[in-house]
């Protein structure tokens, strides 16, 4: 839930990226460390190059030579 409610506050306040960190505090004296990075948006340099589309024949093509 505390994820949604961030992508709320941020799609409210106009942010589109946001990072953070912390550290959680577990069973047993272990704690957990965390990083995160949120983008909101597709950017052309987050997409990779587009290569073109060249459709192929199932069937190889086989050359038949005359000799007349």
């Amino acid at each position: 839930m505390e994820l949604f409610k961030m992508l709320e506050e941020m799609v409210q306040d106009g942010d589109l990226e946001r990072s953070g960190s912390g550290e959680v505090e577990g069973p047993f004296y272990s704690n957990a460390l965390y990083s995160y990075n949120i983008k909101l948006g597709i950017d052309d340099e987050d997409l990779t190059p587009k290569r073109g589309f060249r459709p192929r024949s199932r069937y190889r093509r086989i050359s038949v030579w005359s000799k007349w």
